[in-house]
């Protein structure tokens, strides 16, 4: 009658191409074991979950970071590439040594930088989410009721962080960050281009920096990169985020062995 492990996933998609995910858009997911649970019954739990995919036939399933690796040979391992700041002992210093002159200059134009973003500017947050969204060339994965829900429950949970940048009461740039395993990571980012010379990205990094060291956080994680995204990368790497690699299993199935083989993940 107790509950000796679980694992949290989305599960999406439609009927024979549906989809598992623990967890979406780079959140650790994979399955949690009970304190004091021995390596047979883990071993036990891992076959239990690839008995749950194989009978429910998903096209394909996808672990995110798991606390521990998963043995055997039915999931398929990959790493992907993040870059991460550790603050050891409390200190902190950004690569390069512009990065204090640009926030400086946001601060000096005018950004204004509150820990939480206010309920009745979600609406001005979501043009922000339409057209970071739009700058890619995709439309927005997530709904306004979704951020909605989730302000809710950052207003009470201190797991979720929703930093926003202000310039003349307007909302010009916001982060999602989500404290995790004593890691934060950053989840979303979105800004308006019109507003750039703000700064509102260095503004931001410098808030959630302050407060994963006011609040003895080990590490932030700035989230990966595509492949092609070198200005990307060097922008993390000039706040001294430095190289990880993330495990994540993927297992296909059914019509996914024939849609996923050879894709790059």
């Amino acid at each position: 009658g107790i509950m000796t492990g679980g694992m949290a996933g989305v599960i999406f998609g439609r009927s024979f191409y549906s989809r598992f995910k623990s967890m979406p858009d780079g959140l650790s997911g994979g399955p949690v074991m009970r304190e004091g649970n021995s390596a047979e019954e883990k071993k036990e739990f891992i076959a239990e979950i690839a008995g749950y995919f194989e009978k429910t036939r998903f096209a394909r399933v996808d672990i995110y970071n798991p606390p521990e690796g998963l043995e055997g040979d039915f999931f398929q391992k990959r790493q992907n590439i993040t870059r991460v700041i550790n603050f050891e002992g409390g200190r902190y210093r950004p690569s390069d040594s512009e990065v204090p002159r640009h926030i400086r200059h946001g601060q000096k134009e005018g950004g204004i930088i509150s820990g939480l973003i206010e309920v009745n500017d979600l609406g001005q947050f979501y043009k922000l989410v339409i057209e970071t969204s739009s700058r890619h060339g995709q439309k927005p994965r997530y709904s306004p009721e979704f951020f909605r829900e989730l302000r809710a429950l950052a207003k009470n949970d201190g797991r979720v962080i929703w930093p926003v940048v202000y310039f003349h009461d307007v909302a010009v740039a916001s982060h999602i960050y989500f404290l995790e395993r004593g890691e934060m990571f950053h989840w979303q980012g979105f800004s308006a281009r019109e507003h750039w010379s703000l700064k509102p990205n260095h503004l931001l990094l410098n808030f959630i920096i302050e407060f994963c060291l006011k609040n003895r956080i080990k590490s932030l994680d700035l989230g990966g990169s595509p492949p092609d995204a070198k200005g990307l990368r060097e922008f993390k790497e000039g706040w001294g985020g430095v190289e990880a690699k993330r495990d994540y299993y993927t297992y296909l199935g059914g019509l996914g062995k024939l849609y996923f083989r050879g894709k790059r993940a």
